[in-house]
């Protein structure tokens, strides 16, 4: 039981490190949404880039915090990375939620999304000056040892 539980900390420290040694920001764009990000007014980069509150720490330990390995996974040995798009907006709010990229198993990319759809405002990306809509991409790694 002790392993078990040691093996399920150790991956989420793991997958919260390995995912922070990519650069999060805007990388990947689905083409056939650019249409509705344009429409929408939405960054794939800007001057400032949006930050978590409280910066990259305080991203790790609200990873760290509500990050759930999930328990097939586990027990299966199945690892992965899953990239995340989503858009933060111009008032702070994280938004229109998609897997850019699979880990290859469902139940791994639906434990990354669950996570990224709880999260608190975001500091807002600005451009010019201004406050804007902004697609921003976080990479998400599973590894267990």
């Amino acid at each position: 039981m002790k392993k078990s539980a040691f093996t399920a900390i150790f991956a989420i420290a793991t997958m919260v490190l390995s995912s922070l040694a990519t650069p999060c920001r805007a990388q990947v764009i689905n083409p056939e949404r650019m249409e509705e990000f344009e429409k929408n007014n939405v960054l794939p980069v800007a001057e400032q880039m949006p930050e978590f509150p409280g910066g990259m720490p305080a991203l790790i330990e609200y990873m760290q915090k509500e990050m759930r390995y999930p328990k097939k996974c586990r027990e299966a040995g199945v690892e992965g990375r899953t990239l995340i798009t989503f858009v933060v907006k111009k008032n702070g709010k994280v938004k229109n939620f998609e897997v850019a990229r699979s880990s290859g198993d469902k139940l791994l990319d639906k434990e990354a999304l669950r996570v990224i759809k709880k999260m608190p405002k975001w500091k807002p990306g600005m451009h010019d000056g201004k406050k804007v809509n902004v697609l921003f991409t976080l990479p998400i790694t599973f590894k267990l040892r």
